[in-house]
């Protein structure tokens, strides 16, 4: 997608898909679509203008943001507002599109549409059905049923989850009132059935929540990890109406996003693999018949959407993947197994304050993951691969009748990991339980799927400032015309929030564009691995650094909680970084900050929040406004050996350099406190830069001399590049490029 204009905010962007209306206790349908005569959409915003390309999928379905206002000239609107071509889809199309991200829609109320809205089986869920009728009884205004609903979800103290147990005949009061625990179909679901025992008219809609943004170049791609289910609710004088309770319990939307395992290294396949193609008898199951969501079988059935009854669970990985039926290649998937779509058990109490937390943390882990990348504020060789996703077969009525179906599948190793049973990850278990209120059970889920990565010990042994022993050859990885020309861009996209940054932080614009393109190539790269396999295996496997590496594995696992996901979905970089600025779980917690106004901390997707918190790090760290970073710098004789191995702290004051054979490019105070490093290239003169204050800062973000010289010299290539931005400091190191 290309949006003509400023996209709306992420907790906007919902993709329209197939309505769920008929419920029989069991199994939740798609009805019989009919073509709208004519739209009838309210909004109190503009409509937003943006170009959809469309891979063939051999369907009539359309990509359409809801609520659609104006739709292509040769597509048509059923009667539940989904947008569908006349003619199946067997070539890539490219068209517009203009919608309402918030809208009331007034059509499709009539008295038959709305009785099928309130229809509910008998004899399940009587606990519901009771606190449903103390609502009805109570308030009579149906908007009134609604917010108490909603602050019902908020104040029940949900916790999301990819793995909820088993539940039986009346899963939504078990759901509701026993475990608590489950993912965007438990919580649609029960929230639909609890209105229509209110009396209010609800249906659960399928369709994608969010979509990734391309900091480069804009584009915005909706993955099958965005898949997702919410609820509409007939309201009298506004008609039908949105409400995520999932958004409400957690609070933000819940997919995982990008964060689902890609086969080979490769990345997630884009929303084309979602699209709906197939013969419309097709049973909605995955080979080993561990779909949680199951299509019927026959043509009674044929647009059926019923929870499985297999309660096998293993020890795969798993995850959301499509609402429409697949139309590419089927392979291993990435969720973990477990039993039917149905509802949970709490497994940590939710501390005061959390919910919070939540709001700011939850999205950035969610969106971290699958994105081929580097590195982060600490060392980075190349990225290893994850389990692959299989695609699912969906039957479909009409012009397409698809369901949201969950992928079930087993990509992990034969043999269980040996974590749990490990003396030392017992006694860090402990710790967790009785510092911070974990419970064991959680925990040594966690760790019983926490994978060991000997690749990770073997980067950390020889990370690419060491491999490449080189200045010249590691400054040319990150100081060349692509990556100046891309960081223009990136910093032109995101001049607003950078020249806050600058302002209220007091951190050169050019500085934080050298971070991000020396970190993650402006986003485009931010790591493959689950974090909670490459903090494991540096906690407990790798005994140089196995202090530092518990204490960010005690972070993730806080941070994962305050975020209420699960923390065996989340991708980094090898060592353990998070999203655009790669920050460690620890430094996400205290410095993520939220820089868009959109309530959330979102360093994974929001190029704003990165760019603030950022700005946070450098300044808690120490960062002096308006000083420059270092000077290019000549030396004679030998005393100078001494002052470059005292370490980049500046302890030294500018009045001795000259008795130690340092001459500074630029005259300093004599009482400015520096230090001197060595960049070396063999064959080569070695490059000296008499470092200070805000140099040492850098070196907090990543504690290396080569990545603080690149982020340097990286931001003055792009100052110098992009008109009217500030001149760089004069000479602030050799030209090499």
């Amino acid at each position: 997608m290309k949006f003509r204009t400023e996209p709306p905010p992420r907790a906007r962007l919902y993709w329209r898909g197939p309505v769920l209306s008929d419920f029989d206790g069991l199994t939740w349908r798609v009805g019989l679509p009919q073509l709208r005569r004519s739209m009838s959409v309210e909004s109190a915003d503009s409509p937003v203008d943006y170009e959809v390309t469309l891979e063939p999928h051999n369907h009539n379905w359309m990509f359409a943001l809801e609520m659609p206002a104006r739709i292509p000239p040769a597509a048509r609107l059923t009667s539940e507002y989904l947008v569908i071509s006349l003619t199946p889809i067997r070539s890539r199309i490219r068209y517009e599109m203009s919608s309402f991200p918030q809208f009331q829609a007034a059509s499709g109320g009539g008295p038959e549409d709305l009785a099928n809205a309130l229809r509910l089986p008998r004899g399940v869920n009587p606990r519901a059905l009771a606190l449903a009728g103390e609502w009805r009884e109570s308030l009579a205004d149906p908007g009134a049923i609604v917010s108490r609903a909603i602050e019902f979800f908020r104040g029940g103290r949900f916790e999301y989850t990819l793995q909820p147990p088993a539940l039986g005949r009346n899963s939504v009061d078990e759901f509701l009132f026993d475990t608590k625990q489950g993912f965007c179909e438990h919580f649609a679901s029960s929230f639909a059935f609890m209105m229509r025992a209110a009396g209010v008219p609800a249906r659960v809609v399928t369709g994608y929540q969010g979509g990734d943004t391309n900091p480069v170049d804009g584009y915005m791609v909706v993955r099958q990890a965005d898949a997702h289910a919410w609820a509409e609710v007939w309201l009298a004088g506004n008609g039908w109406t949105r409400v995520d309770p999932t958004a409400v319990a957690v609070p933000i939307r819940v997919e995982l996003g990008i964060t689902a395992t890609a086969p080979g290294g490769a990345s997630l396949p884009l929303a084309r693999d979602a699209f709906v193609a197939g013969d419309a008898a097709t049973e909605l199951a995955n080979d080993d018949r561990d779909a949680v969501l199951e299509r019927g079988r026959g043509a009674a059935a044929d647009r059926a959407l019923a929870p499985s009854r297999n309660t096998a669970r293993g020890s795969g990985a798993a995850r959301v993947v499509a609402l429409l039926r697949q139309a590419r290649s089927r392979g291993p998937c990435a969720r973990a197994r477990r039993g039917p779509a149905r509802l949970c058990e709490p497994r940590c109490p939710s501390a005061p304050g959390e919910r919070e937390r939540r709001a700011r943390h939850r999205r950035p882990l969610r969106r971290s993951a699958l994105r081929p990348g580097p590195r982060r504020p600490l060392d980075r060789p190349s990225e290893t691969s994850g389990s692959g996703i299989r695609s699912l077969k969906a039957s479909h009525g009409f012009f397409v009748a698809a369901a949201l179906a969950l992928q079930i599948g087993s990509a992990a190793a034969a043999d269980p990991p040996a974590y749990p049973h490990r003396r030392e990850v017992k006694q860090f278990i402990a710790e967790m339980v009785k510092k911070h209120g974990f419970t064991r059970r959680e925990l040594n889920r966690v760790f019983g799927k926490a994978q060991f990565q000997p690749a990770i010990i073997k980067a950390m042994e020889q990370p690419a400032e060491t491999a490449l022993a080189s200045w010249q050859a590691y400054r040319a990885i990150f100081i060349n015309p692509q990556r100046v020309e891309a960081g223009v861009q990136f910093w032109n996209r995101n001049a607003v929030p950078l020249a806050r940054a600058a302002s209220e932080f007091g951190v050169p614009e050019e500085i934080i564009v050298g971070i991000v393109g020396v970190e993650t190539t402006y986003g485009r790269n931010i790591g493959t691995y689950r974090v909670i396999d490459a903090l494991a295996t540096l906690a407990f496997d790798y005994p140089k650094r196995a202090q530092f590496f518990r204490g960010e594995l005690e972070n993730y696992l806080m941070l994962s909680r305050e975020a209420g996901i699960d923390p065996l979905r989340v991708k980094g970089s090898y060592a353990g970084a998070i999203g655009i600025p790669q920050f460690m779980p620890g430094s996400y917690r205290r410095f993520a900050v939220d820089y868009d106004g959109d309530g959330l901390s979102d360093l994974a997707t929001s190029p704003a929040d990165a760019i603030g918190s950022i700005g946070n790090f450098l300044k808690a760290h120490g960062w002096a406004r308006g000083e420059p970073v270092a000077y290019s710098a000549e030396v004679n004789g030998e005393g100078w050996r001494k002052l470059a191995e005292a370490g980049v702290a500046p302890a030294s004051r500018a009045a001795e350099l000259a008795g130690l054979g340092v001459k500074p490019a630029v005259p300093m105070p004599p009482d400015t406190r520096c230090a001197l490093i060595e960049l070396e290239t063999p064959g080569h003169p070695s490059d000296f830069r008499v470092t200070l204050q805000n140099f040492f800062v850098l070196t907090r973000y990543n504690r290396s001399n080569l990545y603080a010289a690149a982020v340097m010299d990286l931001a003055a290539e792009l100052a110098r590049a992009r008109p009217g931005s500030p001149a760089p400091p004069p000479n602030p190191g050799k030209e090499n490029s």
